[in-house]
């Protein structure tokens, strides 16, 4: 099979792809879901013409003829009321509440000069209406407020509370699980023996997850034998989860078991091996309503893999509406041209732009964890100069 370009693979990826169920959530578990339906306004916001400002409620009309008012009444926030204010009259009034009957314009109070109940205003950039927030200015009831689709963030959860929703409908959480394989693995913290060396794509693949607000479980370390590879896909597959991560196992190698081991399952193999750096031996595969996405065991190749390819498989079974996020930024430095596959360059954002890291070897995690982004090079993409812009994914 040879090499597939990065984008034909993400949109077979995606293609025909099942989205998980819904549920109502209270706010304060809604933050970093996918919205499952449009929200729309329950009521008219502001639902009066409120005071922008500290000041005095006046008749627009009545300040052209005159400086001086008699202040019958005071309005604060949350105490409406119903007298109606005459010519020649005004109220005391502070910001949000409700202008009163008769009133249609506010003179703020550091252009009043108070003795007793007389106000005297001296505005000469008075006009009709100033400092009023008009009923409806933000949204009126059934106004459209957010899609279906949105990655919530707290400034949604304010639009959608004022919109008057108690609970929010969103996607469920989908069941990920994670299975690193290989001989030569050990969990943090271990005594190492020869040749053995520390899982840590595992750790990054299951917070990348986290932070989606999957639920995840970690099935530990397969061993490069059959019989290991299975006992952990028999349990994996019996907690029935949406997404099966592996973590190496998918190249060419006699001790490479997993590609082999999926065809047994029922898994239908979609693509293998990408026309990209780090991380050519990546793999998908289909079992009913179940994806496997075969990450390479390399821990560079494999985050930079979940940020590619894992992200938006997520993002996509939720529904979401933008499920590769793609930044511009001008580079700091000139970028030679690429080579014939696509590059995803560990880069850190500065105040001037994006410097890509100038080793971009393959095993640096150091590297990676200095990088705030993936500058893409497309490939055989031309040089690029100081100041152009190139194309980032954020890595979060």
């Amino acid at each position: 099979m040879s090499l597939l370009a990065v984008e034909d693979a993400i949109a077979k990826m995606l293609a025909d792809l099942p989205t998980t169920g819904t549920e109502a959530v209270p706010f304060n578990a809604a933050v970093g879901r996918i919205l499952a339906d449009d929200v729309r306004a329950r009521l008219t916001q502001p639902p009066f013409d409120a005071s922008s400002m500290d000041g005095y409620a006046v008749r627009a009309e009545d300040v052209a003829h005159q400086s001086a008012f008699e202040c019958v009444a005071e309005v604060a926030a949350g105490h409406p009321i119903d007298q109606q204010i005459e010519a020649s009259q005004c109220a005391r009034i502070f910001t949000g509440a409700p202008l009163p009957p008769g009133t249609d314009s506010v003179i703020i109070q550091e252009n009043a000069s108070v003795s007793g109940t007389s106000i005297a205003f001296d505005d000469p950039n008075f006009s009709a209406r100033q400092y009023v927030r008009p009923k409806g200015m933000d949204f009126a009831e059934g106004d459209h407020g957010l899609n279906a689709g949105t990655r919530l963030e707290p400034r949604h959860l304010a639009l959608a509370a004022a919109m008057n929703h108690p609970t929010l409908s969103v996607r469920t959480s989908p069941k990920i699980a994670i299975l690193a394989t290989g001989d030569e693995l050990v969990s943090a913290g271990s005594d190492l023996s020869p040749g053995q060396i520390v899982t840590s794509n595992s750790h990054a693949i299951t917070a990348l997850c986290q932070n989606l607000r999957c639920e995840v479980q970690d099935f530990g370390i397969a061993r490069d034998n059959e019989a290991s590879l299975r006992s952990c896909f028999d349990a994996i597959l019996e907690w029935q989860p949406d997404v099966v991560v592996t973590l190496g196992g998918a190249s060419v190698g006699d001790h490479d078991l997993v590609r082999p081991m999926l065809e047994s399952y029922g898994f239908g193999l979609d693509f293998w091996r990408i026309a990209m750096r780090p991380g050519r031996p990546l793999m998908h595969a289909r079992r009913g309503r179940t994806c496997l996405l075969g990450l390479p065991g390399n821990p560079v190749s494999a985050i930079v893999c979940g940020q590619v390819f894992l992200k938006p498989l997520i993002l996509g079974l939720m529904g979401a509406r933008d499920t590769a996020p793609v930044d511009q930024y001008p580079l700091d430095h000139p970028l030679p041209e690429n080579s014939n596959r696509m590059h995803y360059m560990r880069a850190r954002r500065t105040e001037t732009g994006v410097t890509v890291f100038e080793n971009q070897d393959s095993s640096l995690l150091r590297t990676l964890s200095m990088a705030t982004h993936l500058v893409m090079r497309e490939p055989h993409a031309p040089a690029r100069e100081t100041g152009q812009n190139v194309p980032a994914i954020p890595i979060n």
